[in-house]
């Protein structure tokens, strides 16, 4: 437990702990208590940890005044929800045992304060959300028991510090949605528990660490919309091979898409967009039965050889595939008959912008829960399947810019939910970017 006396010296101290043990009290709060309620609780609980009051400060914390008009306290009036605790020069004294700092989605501005350090026993670290500027002290690498950092969402400028390297109890970082420069530290690759690393949707260049791949117990590496370059590793999917979400689109990323990723088992998420990559895609994903999502277009990818497409002969054993991309590539050849045989779940196909000819097999009428299909830009023939007609939920059919014969289906008529439909006008490129927030409950998601 540790000692507080508090006065003007110590104020910023105080209330940093105040404002933890408040958070502590109301994260634990019961669902069957109403919100103004357990604030009440929250601050009872706090007074009885006062031990001393010389100036008899809290003497209006009782029953006969709204807890709202307590010394020191301010409410916002809507809600009656405490937004304010400030006990500057009481001269307080008590013991509390600070654990969590969560700041998250209030307008918390100015600089991260560096006497941070006096708090030595936090764990948690939440600023998310909020209108923070200025550099992430480099004092923050003292913090030995933290374990959560997440300074996402703000206005964060210079450099990631390498010092973040010697928090050894960290598992998880996110310091996306800023305006961080400069290279990814090395250092990153000391934490030897981090398991979650987002630093995506800032302004970082250079490679990805090599280092960074030796965390092996990383499972979501996020560095989407950043000026990184450099080759995905061969041996990726040996060396981190608990990843279960991995993100590097809008970057500059070049070469192949490694074939070691189907070692990484409980892959969920697949995103590699608007890089360089480039060659075929590997023939053995479909060993990653958790495969939610595969995004890959916008690169390179492709051949020039008829058999481009013949990597969808394995998905067909990834059950939960619900989102498939590989527009705007390179790929040559027909589509395979096997796109029949892809997850019922699979909402969104984006095909676009390859050079793909041939018919569209029958079979694509099996895949009854896509809510999109882009085929546009190709050079496909024939007469549009009557079994499209079953695709009742289709809310957007792309078949523009291609060489389609005949007439359309009256089946398409029951595309009830159909907002946007092309056949033979091209509606624009269409980018294969999908925005999602990631879905592994593990961690604490916002966007990647």
């Amino acid at each position: 437990m540790e000692l507080l006396s508090v006065s003007s010296r110590l104020f910023w101290s105080f209330l940093l702990h105040a404002t933890l043990f408040l958070c502590l009290i109301l994260l634990s709060r019961s669902a069957t208590v109403p919100a103004n309620e357990t604030d009440r609780f929250a601050l009872l609980a706090f007074k009885d940890r006062i031990t001393e009051d010389p100036l008899n400060a809290m003497s209006s914390w009782n029953d006969s005044l709204h807890f709202c008009e307590w010394r020191g306290i301010t409410c916002s009036l809507r809600q009656e929800r405490v937004t304010v605790l400030n006990l500057t020069s009481l001269k307080l004294e008590g013991s509390i045992h600070p654990q969590r700092l969560t700041l998250s989605y209030i307008s918390f501005g100015g600089e991260i304060p560096s006497n941070l350090t006096y708090c030595s026993n936090l764990q948690v670290i939440d600023f998310s959300f909020n209108e923070i500027i200025g550099e992430i002290p480099i004092e923050l690498s003292s913090l030995s028991k933290l374990r959560w950092l997440f300074l996402y969402v703000n206005q964060l400028v210079g450099r990631i510090p390498p010092s973040l390297g010697n928090l050894s109890s960290l598992t998880q970082l996110s310091l996306s949605r800023n305006n961080l420069q400069g290279n990814i530290p090395g250092d990153l690759g000391r934490i030897p528990k981090l398991g979650l690393l987002q630093i995506s949707q800032n302004h970082l260049s250079g490679t990805i660490p090599s280092a960074i791949y030796n965390l092996s117990a990383l499972f979501m590496l996020s560095v989407t919309e950043n000026q990184l370059h450099g080759i995905l590793p061969p041996d990726l999917g040996l060396r981190l091979p608990n990843l279960e979400g991995f993100y590097v689109s809008r970057n500059w990323f070049t070469g192949p898409i490694p074939v070691s990723l189907a070692n990484a088992s409980f892959f969920q998420e697949l995103y590699l967009p608007d890089n360089d990559f480039t060659g075929g895609v590997p023939m053995n994903l479909g060993t990653l039965q958790y495969l939610n999502i595969f995004v890959i277009g916008g690169n390179q990818l492709g051949t020039g050889k008829e058999d481009d497409l013949n990597f969808i002969n394995s998905l067909s054993n990834c059950s939960y595939l619900e989102n498939f991309e590989f527009g705007n590539n390179s790929f040559n050849g027909m589509l395979p008959n096997s796109i029949a045989n892809l997850s019922t779940r699979l909402n969104q196909l984006v095909i676009g912008f390859n050079h793909l000819y041939g018919s569209i097999p029958e079979g694509i009428g099996n895949l009854v829960s896509l809510t999109q299909l882009t085929m546009d830009h190709n050079n496909f023939t024939g007469t549009i399947p009557v079994s499209m007609g079953r695709l009742h939920r289709l809310q957007m059919l792309d078949l523009s810019s291609n060489r389609f014969s005949g007439q359309i289906p009256t089946s398409i008529g029951n595309f009830t939910e159909l907002n946007e439909l092309a056949r033979k006008q091209p509606i624009g490129k269409h980018t294969s970017e999908s925005w999602k927030l990631p879905k592994t409950n593990s961690f604490k998601p916002f966007s990647k």
